[in-house]
């Protein structure tokens, strides 16, 4: 008698939950996610769906994973990725919650985006431990295309870093970490072997700074370090290019033995440990350069009192700027939510120019500002109707429309009248402040420098995309004369 054929045997049946789960597993995705863009697509009782034959299973198992790699696949309008990919790490759980601080952050780095997301003290202390990942994360040579957020970090050293290349330039991108954006500078992204830099404000060589001397080993965020000119500390902000060694004779910028000169001098023990290596080279630093750097800084001071020390105002420098004004009711109001607003890293909003699309600028800067003071806007002053084109002419505020003024004031200044000449202008000849139709830059009126009758204002302002700030120099109203004036009032209701 002929052996029977043995019947296949059924497979165990599974739910579409428990194929979907196991392929987020093997994709590396969170099934949570993965189970609700599955319940989107397909319906919400889509997942408790039975699976019965062999045949079924792998039909749904190549449908499910067609739609994952679907979804990994989209990007943004930056190019990166929608969904981030959540990759299984190489230490189990156990051991990544017995670390702590930044030995937990390096634990957990995987892409640039695991990077670029950390806060200010956390991203100095990624870089003293392995120098040259900031300006690794941060910048990216003007030439080239701009590095991917899911791109893989491997925490080596930097080629770039360590060999830098006189007259490069790198253009700045803080992939709109505001932390970064607010308190990072090119001392901290930059090698001590930098010297000397040229920034270009938004890549416009018209409107340029080269800095003068570079004060400390390294920025580490502090309050007096950094490159600076006349004008005082050298802001870097994203879309920035900066040019190692300065635009002019670059090389004489660079010192590649000068951090070596500071340790082969140092007492301490020598060692290989990067962290080491700087403390010890720094100490040595503040033997030899400390006080030439506090000479000069005083120096700095004495020509120009107001000059910016840091890249972030210190909550010190804010009390000492607007300590001293004589703000009463909703003008008050707004001063203390600037303050605030500066104090977070508040960032206007980019222009977007879609229809819809948000139209961050400096008059939205300073819409928000009231919003969050709980004001309105009340119009005591106009002359915008009077002119055409972008020069007031003599359609401006008098002296007693000035005298007026108070703290919080919302003031459209024009920055266009027979003043280019005096203004950093772009290659077109136009003055590079950001200005309406009619050639006004809106801010705010923090209080007057000096005698009131001089008309020399500390404003404070921002522009699209860009965070608020106090304005470094002031602003004269004998040359940027006053357009329109609002005064803050309740809300009623």
């Amino acid at each position: 008698m002929a052996d029977l054929p043995i019947p296949e045997a059924k497979p165990e049946k599974k739910t579409a939950q428990e194929i979907l789960d196991l392929q987020a597993l093997k994709k590396g995705v969170d099934k949570v996610k993965a189970r609700k863009k599955y319940t989107d697509r397909h319906g919400a009782d889509s997942l408790k769906t039975e699976v019965n034959t062999k045949k079924e299973q792998e039909e749904l198992r190549a449908k499910i994973e067609a739609e994952m790699d679907e979804e990994l696949a989209r990007k943004d309008l930056n190019g990166d990725p929608v969904v981030e990919n959540l990759k299984v790490k190489s230490k189990v759980e156990t051991e990544i919650k017995k670390l702590k601080g930044v030995e937990k952050v390096i634990s957990q780095i995987d892409t640039l985006n695991d990077i670029r997301n950390l806060d200010a003290k956390t991203l100095i202390e990624l870089e003293n431990k392995y120098p040259g990942i900031l300006m690794y994360s941060f910048t990216d040579r003007a030439d080239e295309v701009a590095k991917k957020n899911y791109e893989k970090i491997d925490l080596a050293q930097w080629t770039d870093y360590t060999n830098p290349k006189p007259g490069k330039k790198l253009k700045i991108n803080f992939h709109g970490n505001p932390y970064a954006e607010n308190e990072i500078g090119a001392a901290d992204l930059l090698p001590p072997t930098i010297r000397k830099v040229t920034a270009y404000t938004e890549n416009d060589p018209s409107n340029k700074r080269t800095s003068e001397r570079r004060i400390g080993m390294k920025g580490e965020n502090k309050k007096g370090r950094g490159f600076f000119d006349q004008e005082g500390y050298i802001a870097i902000y994203s879309e920035d290019i900066v040019i190692i060694g300065g635009e002019k004779e670059p090389e004489k910028g660079v010192e590649m033995d000068f951090m070596k000169k500071y340790l082969e001098k140092s007492n301490t023990p020598k060692s290989d440990n990067p962290e080491e290596q700087h403390a010890a080279a720094e100490k040595q630093y503040a033997i030899e350069q400390e006080k030439g750097d506090a000479e000069w800084l005083a120096m700095l001071e004495k020509k120009n009192p107001h000059y910016q020390k840091q890249k972030k105002m210190s909550d010190e420098d804010i009390s000492a700027l607007v300590g001293n004004i004589e703000s009463t009711g909703t003008g008050k109001k707004v001063v203390e939510t600037i303050v605030a607003s500066i104090k977070s890293g508040y960032r206007t909003p980019p222009f977007d120019k879609r229809p819809g699309g948000v139209k961050g600028c400096c008059f939205y800067w300073v819409d928000h500002i009231y919003k969050e003071a709980g004001v309105k806007r009340k119009m005591v002053y106009n002359s915008l109707n009077q002119y055409q084109g972008q020069d007031c002419g003599d359609k401006h505020a008098d002296k007693f429309m000035l005298d007026q003024i108070k703290p919080g004031d919302h003031i459209f200044y024009n920055q266009e009248r027979h003043y280019v000449q005096e203004h950093k202008v772009n290659k077109k000849g136009k003055p590079l402040h950001a200005v309406d139709e009619n050639g006004n830059h809106s801010a705010v009126f923090i209080g007057w420098i000096g005698p009131q009758e001089n008309h020399q204002a500390q404003m404070a302002s921002a522009s699209a995309g860009t965070l608020g700030r106090f304005h470094s120099d002031p602003v004269d109203f004998n040359k940027m004369p006053v357009t329109r004036i609002y005064k803050p009032v309740p809300k009623r209701g």
